[in-house]
């Protein structure tokens, strides 16, 4: 599904209809994807399917498929997706300090790329000024989510060790009951039968 959309968004962005795409480029040619490079976008989505086993080659795999497409001079806006989602699944499975680090790599990598080959002719325009705040944004939330999964799992660690627990107190407590109940019932056993013994 992410392939499908950036492949969609990277074909539109580099023949845009709408006359206040055009004027972005300020009469500049507009830079239009050739198959090779859409083969760099679909890399780049396509890493997201091992996001959950190798996290950080998956954020490798997928910022350096979009730097390169974004050193050719393409629009990168749709492509930068990619990247964002693996920041998302870093954050969400690594430590806060290794996800503002490589959320911060990530960043700068893609910010230089974009600045050095911006087809809009500028150094702030387009995705320039968006991708700080999409990296920040999938990267706290994924830290977040982090934060969320690790505070229901000491839930339910809690529960889990309070249900072992009263589990533990029950056994005792019948224990003690069928202790005390055979005790009560052998001790008028007892009584006869050592005077039987005695006599």
């Amino acid at each position: 599904v992410m392939a499908a959309i950036a492949v969609a968004g990277s074909c539109g962005e580099g023949h845009p209809r709408s006359p206040s795409d055009v004027i972005q480029f300020r009469g500049a040619k507009i830079p239009q994807p050739s198959a090779a490079a859409m083969l760099l976008v679909v890399l780049a989505s396509l890493a997201l399917i091992g996001r959950n086993r190798w996290p950080v080659a998956v954020l490798a795999v997928s910022t350096a498929a979009v730097t390169g497409y974004t050193l050719l001079g393409y629009v990168n806006g749709a492509a930068l997706l990619a990247p964002a989602a693996a920041v998302y699944a870093l954050a969400t499975n690594v430590s806060v300090r290794r996800a503002l680090a490589f959320s911060a790599v990530t960043l700068a990598v893609l910010l230089a790329a974009t600045a050095a080959r911006n087809p809009f002719g500028t150094t702030t325009g387009g995705p320039v000024g968006v991708l700080p705040v999409m990296i920040a944004a999938v990267c706290l939330g994924g830290i977040a989510v982090s934060n969320r999964r690790a505070f229901v799992a000491s839930i339910q660690a809690r529960a889990d060790d309070e249900a072992r627990r009263r589990h533990a107190e029950e056994r005792l407590r019948i224990a003690r009951q069928l202790h005390d109940a055979g005790a009560h019932h052998t001790a008028p056993i007892n009584a006869p039968a050592s005077a039987a013994a005695q006599v």
